[in-house]
């Protein structure tokens, strides 16, 4: 018994934090099709591939976690282009479309 709880007691976060992973990479590839579909650009294969995450502050030297994301899109029918998208949790801070920022920049 006490074993199964400390395997519940390890698995848990890890479950916790795999799910939150993904709803936030769901939520990005959300932004970057809406961002795509306003920049008037074909956002190519219809994903978003992790990057990095990193510990950032804010203006009021508050902590939180930044989530990027790439994804590849099409802005003149042939040539393949890399763009990005950063999370703050799960809000958007930007979508990077070449030297285009769309979102929260702060």
């Amino acid at each position: 018994m006490t074993e199964a709880l400390v395997a519940l007691l390890v698995l848990l976060p890890v479950i916790v934090w795999w799910q939150m992973a993904t709803r936030a990479r769901e939520q990005a590839a959300e932004y970057v099709h809406r961002a795509c579909q306003d920049a008037d650009v074909q956002w190519l294969d219809s994903t978003v591939i992790f990057h990095r995450w990193e510990w950032v502050k804010d203006s009021r030297a508050k902590r939180y976690l930044r989530r990027t994301y790439l994804f590849e899109y099409c802005d003149d029918g042939i040539s393949r282009r890399q763009g990005f998208v950063a999370m703050r949790g799960m809000e958007l801070e930007w979508v990077g479309l070449g030297p285009t920022l769309v979102g929260n920049h702060s």
